[in-house]
């Protein structure tokens, strides 16, 4: 805490682990996303209501840390003339914020409460105030009901640490003692019975904050181990074999769910260009060899994507196909015949045209101008396209997409150190 000309207090924020938990949790949030519904239970623990977990640690992620950005810096006593410390109350209420959002994510990863106990049992930062086996976190929730949330009529229902002998207490005021020195003004229930005003240090109230931001390191490492588990489990769980559906769609579908609820990326629109291949009803037959070797490709490339779902792994040829990729390690045949490279290809000059061509997608949101400028645009390209296919620019749009994309497959083969010239069986099942 630091004090600012001799009036003013301001709260320092000691530990920033807590900024971590968001990137902790988002690199796996697929798994968070699915984390099983808590239940709420009445007094005899029937289940009543379920809520999803994933909008739960999505507010606890906003709320901590927007929370902690506002109390640090955080200054008290701007206006001493007023009997009330309304801002003390601000700093109660916030506090208790940050305290429950980081009690709400450890318990939504962390089926073992010990931790969370240890930390509540602890007695050393208001140990002066220990009237009767309380402990830091029963009087920090004893002070804030006093003065923030039941000023009238604080009881021994949760506070019986603190009340003694009185049935209720009740806080009129709470006002700046000294210089970093909050008073709080307690009236009791009995006559016979002297009131117990509490004069608290604004340092212990800080201190108090930042052992629970201490306590992010334990929720993160409860977040790691919970994500560890959950991976190992689906790992042991066999994915489905093509083998396992009499049509192929069916197989596609199965994956691309899979892939889902294994991994934190969207990879659906891919999936659903392949399923689109699968479907495609050719208008000329021409194409009929090419678009039969180009599935055989996605059913090579879909073997060693149903690996890389199984164990969850990215990188390496087994989980790829790729042969010594040129660019970055995880590039797959998965994402390469949906999207071939172009480089060398003679495609690579017709860059801005090919990115206008998936406005002919049939999940694109393009207007009617924006589907005639791909045509307009695929024009300039007719010629190289059919150099490998048959192509009028007047296929049905997603036909169209289809086509381009397999003229650009073949081009591949052109170029000696193209990913899928070099991964791709040099035999006529492909090629």
């Amino acid at each position: 805490m630091r004090l600012i000309d001799n009036k003013i207090c301001e709260i320092e924020i000691y530990n920033n682990d807590y900024k971590k938990i968001r990137n902790i949790i988002n690199k796996k949030n697929n798994i968070a996303i699915n984390i099983d519904k808590k239940d709420i239970k009445d007094s005899k623990k029937n289940i009543v209501k379920q809520y999803a977990s994933w909008d739960i640690i999505c507010a606890c992620m906003d709320r901590l840390e927007d929370t902690v950005g506002y109390l640090n810096g955080f200054r008290l006593k701007y206006n001493q003339n007023q009997r009330q410390a309304f801002d003390f109350y601000e700093l109660l209420n916030n506090i208790y914020v940050v305290i429950n959002c980081i009690e709400e994510l450890y318990k939504n990863f962390s089926s073992d409460s010990t931790d969370l106990k240890e930390l509540k049992k602890r007695n050393s930062i208001f140990k002066e105030f220990d009237f009767d086996g309380g402990t830091d976190y029963d009087f920090f929730q004893y002070i804030r009901s006093l003065c923030a949330v039941h000023p009238i009529r604080t009881d021994k229902k949760n506070h019986k640490a603190y009340l003694g002998k009185s049935l209720v207490h009740s806080c009129p005021y709470v006002l700046w003692e000294n210089d970093d020195e909050i008073k709080i003004i307690v009236y009791n229930s009995k006559r016979e019975l002297h009131n117990n005003d509490l004069n608290i240090k604004i340092e212990y109230i800080e201190k108090f904050l930042n052992a629970w931001l201490e306590f992010s390191n334990v929720v993160i490492e409860k977040i790691v181990s919970y994500y560890d588990e959950v991976y190992v489990s689906l790992r042991s769980k066999k994915i489905k074999e093509e083998k396992d559906f009499e049509d192929y769609v069916e197989y596609l579908l199965y994956l691309r769910n899979e892939n889902e609820r294994r991994f934190n990326y969207s990879q659906e629109y891919i999936f659903d260009y392949y399923i689109n291949v699968f479907n495609l009803k050719l208008t000329n037959i021409c194409n009929k060899e090419k678009l039969e070797k180009y599935k055989n490709a996605i059913r090579l490339a879909m073997k060693y994507k149903s690996a890389s779902i199984q164990l969850m792994q990215t990188e390496g040829f087994e989980y790829t196909g790729i042969n010594n990729p040129k660019m970055v390690s995880d590039n797959s045949l998965f994402f390469e015949l949906e999207s071939p490279e172009t480089f060398f290809t003679g495609f690579e000059k017709f860059g801005y045209n090919i990115a206008k061509m998936y406005n002919l997608m049939p999940d694109n949101s393009h207007s009617g101008f924006d589907e005639d400028w791909a045509r307009e645009m695929l024009e300039e390209m007719k010629t190289l396209i059919n150099k490998y296919v048959y192509f009028t620019n007047k296929e049905p749009n997603i036909e169209t997409v289809i086509l381009v994309t397999i003229a650009m497959y073949f081009a591949n083969f052109e170029v000696n150190d193209s990913d899928l010239n070099k991964s791709i069986p040099k035999n006529n099942k492909y090629r």
